[in-house]
């Protein structure tokens, strides 16, 4: 409660976003663009300055163009999942490169989105929300499996899955775990079938080999796989 007795509201964390492109005048879109409150834009004009400004901080999210000096962004990808591989960090990839080999490669980093220039601002900004709220889900779900995991050691803090966290003994029930399995199932196979209605198969099945390993019998997740080898051939 404030002072004059009026129940306060609650302030939305900063979201950190990171977009690593090397055009400053393609850069200084994207950042007008998204320019919102909540959003903390960085800008990195190639893929050893993101992550040297990066540090042991991930960002929420990071937009990566490819073609670009010193390391590309594929490169930059790469380095970004393996450094912080206890922390769910999405990448939605921009650049001019829309062939298909480019989109498979991009899907085998486990890139979560391709959006080829020039883009539609109205659908970065859709994707752009729904990653940043996948990877809420993702790191909500991480932290309380962790924690489960954690509650009954004697150790102070334990590493799960390349995840850190403090015991606490509060800890999640698993049915509160499984709901939040299922929140990031949802949230998987929504992002996959968009994906295959706009014609980036290659980026779906990313989405698609998440679900399955959430759920490996479940039916939707079966279906969508089914529909992309069909397209596929």
């Amino acid at each position: 409660m404030s002072e004059g007795g009026e129940e306060a509201v609650p302030q939305q964390a900063t979201r950190r976003l990171m977009v690593v492109e090397d055009d400053p005048d393609t850069a200084e879109l994207l950042l007008q663009q998204l320019d919102r409150d909540g959003f903390q834009m960085e800008v990195a004009r190639n893929g050893q300055e993101a992550i040297l400004k990066t540090g042991e901080s991930p960002p929420d999210l990071i937009i990566m163009d490819v073609m670009m000096p010193k390391l590309d962004g594929f490169e930059t990808s790469r380095f970004m999942k393996a450094k912080f591989r206890g922390r769910y960090v999405p990448i939605l990839v921009l650049t001019a490169k829309g062939d298909g080999s480019s989109l498979a490669r991009g899907a085998r980093l486990g890139c979560e989105e391709y959006l080829t220039k020039p883009y539609v601002r109205r659908e970065l900004v859709a994707s752009v929300e729904q990653l940043l709220a996948l990877g809420d889900a993702e790191n909500a779900l991480r932290r309380a499996e962790a924690t489960l995991a954690a509650s009954s050691a004697p150790a102070e803090s334990v590493e799960a899955e390349g995840a850190e966290v403090e015991v606490s003994p509060a800890a999640p029930s698993p049915e509160e775990v499984a709901e939040l399995r299922a929140s990031v199932l949802a949230a998987r196979l929504d992002f996959a079938e968009r994906l295959i209605v706009q014609g980036r198969p290659e980026i779906a099945r990313v989405h698609l080999e998440r679900a399955q390993e959430l759920d490996e019998s479940n039916e939707r997740a079966r279906a969508l796989l089914g529909k992309l080898s069909l397209e596929q051939g």
